[in-house]
């Protein structure tokens, strides 16, 4: 395969944004895998990985249950009714008319495919999702001339519902991760940030308004366990990624008012 200049940076600023160490209380994903982390959920039982090309389910102490292969470039994931959702690109992110949106359901029992949605409306590319009352919230890719992110809000037969604008400004490829907190009644969305814009977490009412900016961790896994806020992180090693999830940091564990 070629490898392109491009490919070198994105390799490069990858791990500027990725080199680091699990903290205290981590729990680890057992194995190393190709790609990277692209998120982290749990059913409230088992938790469900995805590195890119790989979606593996682990117990709650990260040991490896099962794995399978998948279609590059799944993201970032969440859990539904015995099911585990990915937000899935088939094409390039970032540009406009040039992905293949798609959600792909696994069984969280067995990881086997277990349906495929066509999500024509998102033409940024698919990178995250997360749940919330029988409907299904999307985030994607972002051109970088844009300063206005959105999500996507679908039916649980992933018919669009309706597209909410958030004035985020400018963050690196959209926002990567997503997650619904019942709790404070809030989402949460974690991005690269860019042009000057550090790593951060995006928090948004229930009505997906009045967004604020937060640093910190969260792009690669955002969930809670047990009422608690986990972030995921990531390494590359010889072989390939680690990753693991660790408690979250005080900008994602501050509640709404």
């Amino acid at each position: 395969m070629k490898i392109t200049c491009v490919a070198v940076v994105v390799a490069l600023c990858a791990k500027a944004l990725f080199a680091v160490s699990p903290g205290d209380g981590a729990i680890r994903c057992g194995g190393v895998y190709g790609g990277h982390l692209q998120g982290v959920a749990t059913d409230g039982q088992f938790l469900y990985w995805s590195f890119t090309t790989k979606l593996v389910k682990t117990d709650t102490s990260g040991s490896v249950l099962t794995m399978r292969e998948v279609p590059n470039h799944h993201g970032d994931l969440c859990c539904d009714g015995g099911k585990v959702y990915v937000a899935v690109n088939r094409g390039r992110f970032n540009q406009l008319n040039s992905a293949v949106s798609e959600v792909r359901a696994y069984s969280s029992a067995t990881l086997d495919p277990a349906g495929v949605w066509d999500l024509p409306d998102m033409l940024h590319g698919a990178g995250g999702m997360t749940c919330r009352d029988g409907k299904f919230y999307l985030v994607g890719g972002l051109p970088a001339t844009h300063e206005q992110n959105h999500v996507y809000e679908y039916s649980g037969d992933f018919k669009l519902q309706k597209r909410h604008d958030l004035d985020t400004g400018f963050t690196l490829m959209g926002i990567q991760t997503a997650e619904w907190d019942a709790a404070a009644g809030r989402f949460l969305f974690g991005i690269y940030g860019g042009k000057g814009n550090p790593t951060g977490v995006v928090v948004t009412d229930a009505n997906l308004a009045a967004p604020v900016r937060h640093v910190g961790p969260g792009n690669v896994g955002l969930l809670h366990i047990g009422g608690r806020f986990f972030v995921g992180g990531m390494r590359y090693v010889e072989d390939g990624c680690e990753g693991w999830i660790e408690p979250a940091v005080k900008h994602v564990e501050r509640r709404a008012a």
